[in-house]
């Protein structure tokens, strides 16, 4: 989605930028399930990786917890190779700085960022547009109330359904791929994503995908 306000999903959840609110429900699935609020940016505890430890709220490099914080991480980029994939654990932050998108997008690095909570966005970098480009917050709230109970119910009918809040208000200036975990009760569905648009007291779709064996879908 490249607009900016709230959505709503059926099953689905895939988004190429963001703003708001979102609502997801599940077709083709007769089994009952239940909405479990998962807050990207949650109250978490510090971890350790390797033995180090690791401050709750600082992001690194999944599988090294020597390489933390976005100078580190920085670094690590500048020796990876050119198009290699870039695997960060957000670790309970959700603000990526600007010169790590422009690192990306120079290196054609593909970033894998773990929100927590079986929330994942995927970035390629040559889908990043580097003009105008500033910190972006890819916060993630799956659970919301954001969205009329009216116009969740007129696209979900009877299918289980969810609302997810979108930290970024506006464009992102890049084209991301949104992960989440719906549940296993919805695999095997389909989801579809559906935008939102406060001002016009509408939803719009957006797109349809399907959901997986361990409930993911992006």
């Amino acid at each position: 989605s490249n607009s900016s306000n709230n959505a709503n999903s059926t099953n689905n959840t895939s988004s190429e930028s963001s703003n708001d609110n979102l609502v997801a429900t599940s077709t083709d699935d007769t089994s009952e399930a239940t909405t479990t609020n998962a807050e990207a940016q949650s109250e978490a505890v510090p971890v350790s990786e390797d033995g180090l430890f690791v401050e709750q709220g600082t992001a690194y490099i999944a599988g090294d917890s020597n390489e933390q914080g976005w100078d580190k991480i920085y670094n690590w980029m500048q020796s990876a190779a050119e198009g290699d994939t870039i695997f960060i654990n957000m670790n309970g932050t959700t603000v990526v700085p600007q010169r790590i998108l422009e690192l990306a997008y120079n290196k054609n690095h593909t970033l894998v960022l773990d929100m927590g909570n079986a929330i994942t966005w995927t970035i390629r970098g040559k889908d990043i547009i580097v003009e105008g480009l500033g910190d972006v917050d890819f916060g993630v709230t799956v659970g919301t109330g954001n969205v009329p109970q009216e116009l969740q119910k007129d696209v979900a009918d009877d299918s289980w359904s969810t609302q997810m809040h979108l930290n970024y208000d506006g464009v992102f200036g890049l084209t991301g791929l949104l992960t989440v975990n719906v549940g296993v009760a919805n695999a095997g569905t389909n989801a579809t994503l559906f935008y939102y648009d406060e001002e016009a007291g509408k939803l719009q779709y957006i797109d349809m995908a399907f959901v997986g064996e361990d409930g993911g879908v992006t």
